[in-house]
């Protein structure tokens, strides 16, 4: 099945639903190593993740692997 891909209000691209491992060091309470995360939007290059403390914050790109289901 194709993804499907929107525009929010605020301009940044919703992805559907798409899924990331983090390559980076592990932070308490933030992002844990080799987890995988799903990816909420897409904002001026940057990933929208739940973090570890189930709030969402923006992440460079750099630190993850996309997953292919």
């Amino acid at each position: 099945m194709e993804k499907q891909n929107s525009k929010s209000k605020d301009g940044s691209i919703v992805i559907k639903p798409q899924k990331v491992r983090y390559i980076g060091e592990t932070a308490p309470l933030e992002l844990t190593n080799g987890r995988v995360y799903d990816v909420l939007s897409v904002e001026h290059g940057w990933y929208r993740i739940l973090d570890d403390t189930h709030d969402d914050y923006l992440y460079p790109p750099k630190f993850f692997e996309v997953i292919n289901e």
